[in-house]
């Protein structure tokens, strides 16, 4: 049997909340978080990547790149659990509006949440960067 309490006692976790104004009209699609991820995957790893060449695997910083860290982690030599998976599950949710709208009107606001994981948490400047620059790209 185990302790249900020692197995979680270094668990963290952080949730934000953002909120952002739409500069023009903005129509996104029925399921938002696809669209969020998205964008947040591109934006994210071009703040991130340290060669800028664009292939991971090619990469020779890979066993200290961060973008790696988030989206492509190998689960650890000793690990009994995850020993069958290539990668560890993502340390962040992006949690998009739940409404059903799609058009958001020149200055409407448009909330959404990000929760990190464990180390993940100490990224968060990044992940909030990676969000304003995907603002300003549109």
């Amino acid at each position: 049997m185990f302790d249900i309490f020692e197995i979680f006692k270094d668990f963290k976790i952080a949730k934000f909340n953002f909120e952002i104004k739409a500069e023009n009209d903005v129509i996104l699609p029925d399921y938002k978080g696809s669209t969020f991820r998205g964008v947040f995957g591109y934006i994210f790893k071009d703040v991130m990547c340290i060669s800028h060449s664009g292939e991971c695997n090619e990469c020779s910083f890979d066993t200290v790149c961060m973008f790696k860290k988030i989206f492509d982690s190998p689960p650890p030599s000793n690990s009994q659990r995850l020993r069958n998976y290539t990668a560890v599950p993502h340390p962040y949710v992006i949690e998009p509006p739940l409404e059903t709208k799609n058009f958001y009107k020149k200055n409407e606001i448009i909330k959404f949440s990000l929760v990190l994981i464990g180390q993940a948490i100490s990224l968060f400047p990044y992940f909030a960067y990676s969000f304003v620059l995907a603002g300003k790209k549109g």
